[in-house]
């Protein structure tokens, strides 16, 4: 998420790293069958503006493919209350079916593919800044399936909702 700033003038940078270890499970079927994930994550808050990115990559267990992925997201504050974001996302498997499609788009196709770009453009209206706020965009998504077995995926869809967390 991008950040609103805290006040006028008040800029900040920050670059984290971040590594996951997962002990290979068979029975394990609530995260991506991955054992080690490494990201290297940069967000930048100008104030009227900001910038999130991120580069991943992950190696999989059990017949999960080894993947890596990148992530931009900017965004620009109109005022304290509104907020407009873009999202480019670009994912990409070293085998074939190794990916999966996201919580929505997997309802119209079930099937695996191996290269995945998504562009998301949306707005922000805070109430109590990202502890209750309503969001809504547009996401363009295209998976490719170079085993050619139902996985490709080419969409558009429209997501309205009201984000609280504490």
């Amino acid at each position: 998420m991008c950040q609103v700033a805290p006040a006028a003038g008040m800029n900040q940078a920050l670059l984290t790293g971040n590594y996951v270890y997962q002990y290979p499970d068979a029975r394990n079927t609530f995260t991506q069958q991955l054992e080690h994930v490494v990201s290297i994550d940069f967000d930048l808050d100008a104030g009227r503006w900001g910038l999130r990115t991120d580069v991943s990559t992950g190696v999989g267990y059990l017949g999960q493919s080894d993947l890596w992925g990148v992530m931009a997201m900017p965004c620009a504050n109109v005022t304290r209350k509104l907020q407009f974001v873009g999202r480019y996302t670009f994912l990409d498997s070293q085998d074939p079916n190794g990916l999966r499609l996201a919580t929505y788009d997997k309802r119209v196709v079930s099937g695996l593919g191996d290269r995945y770009n998504e562009l998301y453009l949306g707005a922000n209206y805070f109430f109590y800044g990202h502890k209750l706020k309503l969001q809504t965009g547009a996401n363009f998504a295209d998976m490719d399936d170079r085993a050619g077995d139902g996985g490709a995926y080419s969409g558009v869809a429209w997501t309205t909702g009201l984000r609280v967390s504490w």
